[in-house]
């Protein structure tokens, strides 16, 4: 006896304004460093080219209180090949300091913060010195502790890398109607920008989902593809694409709604 299936009440969600937000994430060696309760991350590195200018974002969060000291700001190296003009004052508030070497000062303004590097040109990074000082507040007095070490900046020689968006970075679906297979109506095309070969593309994914959908749900029917690639020195062109894998079982978790996912891609060297 042959039997149907109904979804009775049950409708397919509408995805159509669905998109795909690229976020560029660099992520290697020296990537990250914490210093004296504070940890300070490059989150991204992007190239601007109709404005012609670079922006670094690092993340700065405190996450101790070592001694119980206060912090006053942080440092960001500057190598000789930066300049003073090669800065952008439409980025974060930062003064041009020699101590505890050349470089940026940033005050601490917050216990989680963003701070934007803006520089003219194109720039890649490679690592970079980067210093915290904090006040003791004990009743010694208020002497200053500088804690030294290193994150990723602006590239002076030496090894560096970068990644780009050169399209696609906004990727709609067509309207979901049922269960199948649905392509993204483009591609993402990705540049990488590397002084040595040995780098490798990976990528992470969130998801902002209407109320009652299942984020287990939509992970699981999200697919990314790379075209084939070798990661050699030099600049090489990566292609991304993107498909939903849908059952009719996983229409449970996927009421109708606007579904957002942003995927951040990263490059790593050996």
């Amino acid at each position: 006896m042959h039997r149907t299936r109904e979804r009775s009440g049950r409708r397919a969600p509408r995805w159509s304004v669905l998109s795909l937000l690229v976020v560029i994430l660099l992520s290697f060696v020296s990537l990250s460093e914490e210093l004296g309760g504070v940890r300070i991350t490059l989150q991204s590195t992007q190239y601007y080219g109709w404005w012609d200018f670079t922006v670094l974002t690092y993340r700065v969060k405190q996450t101790s209180n070592p001694g119980g000291t206060t912090v006053m700001h942080w440092v960001l190296g500057m190598g000789d090949c930066v300049g003073m003009d090669d800065v952008s004052w439409f980025g974060t508030a930062f003064v041009w300091t020699e101590e505890p070497f050349r470089g940026l000062r940033y005050d601490v303004v917050s216990r989680n913060q963003s701070v934007y590097v803006i520089l003219n040109g194109r720039w890649e990074v490679a690592a970079t010195p980067v210093a915290v000082v904090r006040i003791d507040d004990g009743w010694a007095g208020n002497d200053e502790v500088v804690y030294v070490g290193s994150v990723d900046g602006p590239a002076c020689g030496g090894a560096s890398i970068a990644l780009d968006v050169t399209s696609g970075s906004h990727v709609a679906f067509p309207t979901i109607e049922g269960e199948g297979t649905y392509t993204s109506e483009e591609a993402t095309a990705l540049r990488v920008t590397a002084s040595s070969s040995g780098w490798a593309l990976g990528h992470a994914s969130e998801f902002s989902i209407p109320p009652g959908a299942s984020q287990e749900t939509v992970a699981r029917v999200f697919r990314v593809g790379y075209d084939p690639y070798e990661s050699a020195a030099g600049t090489t062109d990566v292609e991304v694409g993107y498909a939903l894998e849908i059952a009719d079982d996983d229409f449970i978790g996927l009421p109708e709604g606007v579904y957002t996912i942003t995927v951040t891609f990263t490059v790593t060297t050996d």
